[in-house]
C-alpha cells in the first residue's frame, strides 16, 4: 500500500468567518475532502503528493505546498466576484479594490449571501447592512451618502466604469435588481477613480460562464408584489446572461395608514462575455431601467426611463501589464408633474475610457483616461433649455511598493495620483432660454501611504491620505441655479466646490492560532475634510426638486470604526458599524446626522438563520424653500430602528430554494418629511428558486 500522511486544518475568508464545503484536493493523486460546517478538514493524502489545492464557489483559488503544509494551519480564502465554470478556467478578478490592501475602508457584500436573507433592493440593503445614509425622498428616489457628504458626491461605477455622468447625477438605488449583481464594493474616501469623492459604490455585474437560472418572488407591505428573474447560457469561451424585474413600492402620510404614494420599477438587464484561455475578455453589458411615481394626494407624477450600454475589453497579463478600453452609451429620459411645475428632460451621453497598469520591479504606474459629451435637452414649464457639455479627466499615479516580509515592522507603499479634470457647458442660444456658459479646468491630486506590522495572531495596516480636489457641478446643479425659483434668492452662478483632506486609518486582521478559535477584523478611519464653495442643496417644499448654491466654506472631521467578531461558538457572529461626525455647521450639511450606528446579530441553526439589526441615527437638518419664497429650517427626529430576518436554504437535487421573512423598523420609530413616512413599518416575504 502506497504511505499516506495526516493533512488537517480549517478554512475561513476575509472577514475570518468559517467556510463550509470547500472542496480541498491533494496533487497529483487528487484525494479529496471537503470542509465542515466549521471549516474544518482531516484527510489521508500520499507522501509523494506535493501541493493542496482549496477552491470554493465566489473565492479565488489557492495552492499551498503539501510537503512543508503545518497541521493545524487556517487557510484564508479570498473573494473573488467572477463565477468560475467547472473546467477551473482562468478567470479575470473584477474586484477594484483589496479590502485590506486598499487605503480606503473598503467593503465587500455578496449579492447571493444578502439574497438568501431576503434582500432584494440595494438601497434597503445598504441602509440596513452599513453604516450608509439612505435618503427616501418624496417620489420614492432611494440615494445615498457617505461620510456626510452630500448624494451628489457619491460616485457609482459598474464594472469599475462611472455611470452617473448624465445631468443628474443621483442614482435611484432601487433601479439596480440584486438578481442582476454579482456582489457589490463599498469605499469609503476619495481614490484613484473618484478623487472628489466621498464615497463610491461599484456594481459588479453577474457574468457567469456557467448554465444557471434564478427566479425571486416577494410579497409585502412596503413591496407589495415584486419578482425577478436571472438566466445564463454559457461554455468555456462564452457566455449570455440575462434577467427581468418588477418592483412594486407604496408609502403613507403620517396623518393615514392607507398607501397613497406609489412607485413601480421595472428592469431588464442583459450581459454577454467573451473570452480566451490567456488574457482577453470582451463584455457587452446592457440596462434600461424605469420608475414610475404617482401621488394619489396631490396628483404628482413622475416617469423616468434610464438606458446604459458598455462595451469593454480587458487585457491582463501575468508579468504585471493590463489594459482596459470601453465605451459608453446613455439614454435618460424623464417627464415630472408636480404641484405647479413641469419638466420634461432628454439627456444623453456618449463616452469613452482607457486604463493601462504596469508593474516594474518594485513600482507600479497608471494612467486612465475618460471623455464624456453629455447632452441636455429640457422643457422647464415653458422655457426650453439645451447644454452641451464636454467633460474629459486624465489621471496618473506612480506607486513605489515594497514585498511583504518577515519584519515585523515595514513600509509597505506610498502612491502620488495627478488627476486634471475639465469642463466646457455650451448652451444653446436659439432657445427660449439659455443659461451662462462655463468652462473649469482644475487640477487634482492626492498622496497616500502605509505601513504593515505583522504580528504571530494578527497583521496592522496603518495608512495616510492627503488630497486637495474639487467637483464640478452637474449639468443638473448647473441649470437649477439659474432657474425659477433661485431668482428670488438673488444667488451666484455655481462654481466647483473644493475640498482639502485628510484620513488616517488603521485595519487589524487577526489569523487564529487554532481551527476552532475565534477572529475578528477591525477597521478604524479618522477624516478630515475642509470644503470651499461648499455646493448646498436647498429643496423645493412638497416636491423632491432640489436647488443648489454655493454656501461658503464649511468642515467636516469624523471617525468611524467597522467591527467583524466570530467567537469560538461558530453559531452565532457579531457585526458593529459606528460613525460619528462633527460639523462646522449643520446646515451646510443636509440630511446628515452626527452619530449612526449598526448592530447586527446572525445566529445560524439547524432549521432556520436569524438576522436581527439594531439601527440609530441621530436628528437631522433639511432647508426648504416654501411657496412664498422664504426658506425654512426642518429638523428630522432621531430613529432607533429593529430589524429582522429569518431564512431558511432548502437543497434537492440541483434546485436550491430560500424562503425567507423581514421585518423592517419593527418598534416602529419612522421618520417624516414633509408629512410623508420615509421609514416606517415594514413586512415582506420573499421565495428564491435556483438553479
Amino acid at each position: 500500500m502506497a504511505k499516506t500522511k495526516l493533512i488537517e486544518g480549517a478554512v475561513i475568508n476575509e472577514n475570518s468567518l468559517a467556510l463550509s464545503n470547500v472542496n480541498i484536493v491533494s496533487l497529483p493523486s487528487g484525494t479529496g475532502t471537503q470542509s465542515g460546517q466549521e471549516g474544518q478538514f482531516s484527510f489521508k493524502v500520499p507522501i509523494k503528493d506535493r501541493d493542496l489545492s482549496f477552491d470554493h464557489v465566489g473565492h479565488k483559488n489557492l495552492t499551498l505546498d503539501a510537503i512543508i503544509f503545518k497541521n493545524g494551519t487556517v487557510v484564508k480564502l479570498k473573494e473573488k466576484v467572477i463565477e468560475m465554470d467547472s473546467l477551473d478556467v482562468k478567470a479575470l478578478n473584477r474586484n477594484q479594490f483589496e479590502i485590506f490592501e486598499s487605503k480606503n475602508t473598503v467593503i465587500h457584500l455578496n449579492m447571493d449571501e444578502l439574497s438568501l436573507r431576503g434582500f432584494t433592493d440595494v438601497g434597503d440593503m445598504l441602509f440596513s447592512e452599513q453604516s450608509v445614509l439612505l435618503n427616501e425622498s418624496m417620489d420614492g428616489q432611494k440615494t445615498a451618502s457617505v461620510r456626510a457628504s452630500s448624494p451628489e458626491e457619491l460616485v457609482y461605477l459598474y464594472d469599475g466604469i462611472r455611470i452617473n455622468t448624465m445631468g443628474d447625477p443621483l442614482l435611484d438605488l432601487s433601479l439596480f435588481s440584486i438578481t442582476g449583481i454579482s456582489s457589490m464594493e463599498l469605499v469609503k474616501g476619495g481614490h484613484e477613480k473618484a478623487l472628489s469623492s466621498s464615497g463610491t459604490i461599484n456594481f459588479i455585474p453577474k457574468l457567469s460562464y456557467n448554465n444557471s437560472a434564478v427566479f425571486n418572488q416577494q410579497f409585502g407591505t412596503y413591496n407589495y408584489g415584486g419578482y425577478d428573474g436571472f438566466g445564463s447560457l454559457g461554455f468555456k469561451y462564452g457566455t449570455v446572461n440575462a434577467g427581468a424585474s418588477e418592483g412594486k413600492f407604496s408609502q403613507v402620510y403620517g396623518d393615514t395608514s392607507v398607501p397613497q404614494i406609489h412607485t413601480n420599477h421595472k428592469r431588464i438587464f442583459s450581459n454577454i462575455g467573451i473570452r480566451n484561455n490567456k488574457n482577453l475578455e470582451l463584455r457587452l453589458m446592457a440596462l434600461q431601467n424605469e420608475r414610475l411615481f404617482n401621488n394619489d394626494r396631490t396628483s404628482d407624477t413622475v416617469d423616468l426611463k434610464m438606458q446604459n450600454v458598455i462595451l469593454k475589453l480587458i487585457d491582463s497579463h501575468p508579468n504585471g501589464r493590463s489594459m482596459s478600453l470601453y465605451g459608453i452609451h446613455q439614454q435618460y429620459n424623464g417627464q415630472e408633474r408636480l404641484t405647479n411645475i413641469s419638466n420634461n428632460k432628454d439627456d444623453n451621453n456618449r463616452g469613452f475610457g482607457y486604463e493601462y497598469e504596469r508593474i516594474i520591479d518594485n513600482s507600479r504606474f497608471q494612467f486612465a483616461t475618460e471623455t464624456n459629451l453629455t447632452m441636455a435637452d429640457w422643457i422647464m414649464g415653458d422655457n426650453n433649455i439645451m447644454v452641451e457639455r464636454q467633460s474629459s479627466i486624465f489621471t496618473g499615479s506612480f506607486e513605489i511598493y515594497q514585498p511583504e516580509n518577515d519584519k515585523a515592522y515595514q513600509f509597505k507603499d506610498m502612491k502620488f495620483i495627478f488627476s486634471k479634470h475639465r469642463v466646457t457647458d455650451v448652451p444653446d442660444t436659439s432657445v427660449d432660454h439659455f443659461i451662462s456658459d462655463n468652462y473649469w479646468d482644475n487640477n487634482n491630486s492626492q498622496f497616500t501611504a502605509s505601513f504593515l506590522n505583522k504580528q504571530p495572531n494578527k497583521k496592522l495596516l496603518l495608512y495616510l491620505n492627503i488630497g486637495n480636489v474639487f467637483r464640478v457641478p452637474s449639468l443638473d446643479e448647473s441649470i437649477n441655479n439659474q432657474t425659477y425659483p433661485f431668482s428670488a434668492l438673488n444667488i451666484n452662478k455655481l462654481i466647483p466646490e473644493q475640498k482639502s483632506m485628510t484620513e488616517l486609518g488603521l485595519k487589524i486582521e487577526n489569523i487564529p492560532k487554532e481551527p476552532g478559535d475565534h477572529s475578528y477584523s477591525i477597521m478604524l478611519s479618522g477624516f478630515s475634510y475642509n470644503y470651499y464653495d461648499k455646493i448646498k442643496q436647498i429643496y423645493l417644499s412638497e416636491t423632491p426638486i432640489r436647488y443648489p448654491l454655493n454656501y461658503g466654506q464649511a468642515s467636516i472631521s469624523g471617525l468611524e470604526m467597522d467591527l467583524v467578531y466570530q467567537p469560538k461558538l461558530k453559531w452565532i457572529n457579531f457585526k458593529t458599524y459606528i460613525s460619528n461626525y462633527i460639523f462646522s455647521d449643520t446646515l451646510a450639511f443636509q440630511l446628515q446626522p452626527e452619530k449612526m450606528l449598526r448592530n447586527i446579530i446572525s445566529i445560524k441553526h439547524k432549521w432556520f438563520n436569524i438576522d436581527l439589526i439594531h439601527r440609530s441615527e441621530s436628528s437631522r437638518q433639511i432647508t426648504t424653500l416654501e411657496k412664498n419664497g422664504i426658506t425654512k429650517q426642518t429638523t428630522l427626529e432621531p430613529i432607533s430602528n429593529i430589524d429582522l430576518s429569518i431564512y431558511r436554504e432548502f437543497k434537492i437535487a440541483f434546485f436550491r430554494s430560500i424562503f425567507s421573512f423581514s421585518g423592517k423598523n419593527m418598534n416602529s420609530s419612522p421618520q417624516r418629511l414633509e408629512g410623508i413616512s420615509i421609514f416606517d413599518r415594514r413586512f415582506s416575504l420573499n421565495m428564491n428558486i435556483s438553479l
